[in-house]
């Protein structure tokens, strides 16, 4: 693409992102998943969260975890959810993979506390 204007692009790359994610959540469903991993990426939104004044704290600057739950054996991946890097995080996620997997599965994780009791 080029010729075009920046904000043209950025616009139709958040309409696609939206499109995906809607896909995702409709098609992903009902999965027979013999082995799940789990984990968490990190990364941050305008700053660190040591480095963010508390006015940017409230636009959502600071530290952001991705949460991804992978098929072992199809590397499809099951579920993802971006936020921070708590239990009640870790529940939302947890649930999420639940509701798209029809079997029981073998979970295997980075050993982070927010997954006992979660799981």
């Amino acid at each position: 693409m080029t010729d075009c204007s920046p904000v043209t692009v950025l616009k139709l790359l958040a309409d696609l992102g939206c499109a995906c994610a809607g896909y995702h959540n409709r098609a992903v469903r009902n999965l027979k998943v013999r082995r799940l991993q789990a984990d968490e990426i990190w990364c941050f939104v305008g700053a660190k969260a040591k480095n963010v004044s508390a006015e940017k704290k409230l636009e959502g600057w600071g530290d952001v975890w991705t949460w991804v739950g992978i098929d072992a054996d199809t590397k499809l991946v099951v579920s993802y959810l971006v936020g921070g890097r708590d239990g009640g995080w870790a529940k939302d996620f947890m649930e999420d993979c639940a509701s798209r997997i029809r079997n029981r599965v073998q979970i295997t994780t980075d050993g982070h506390r927010a997954y006992l009791g979660k799981v």
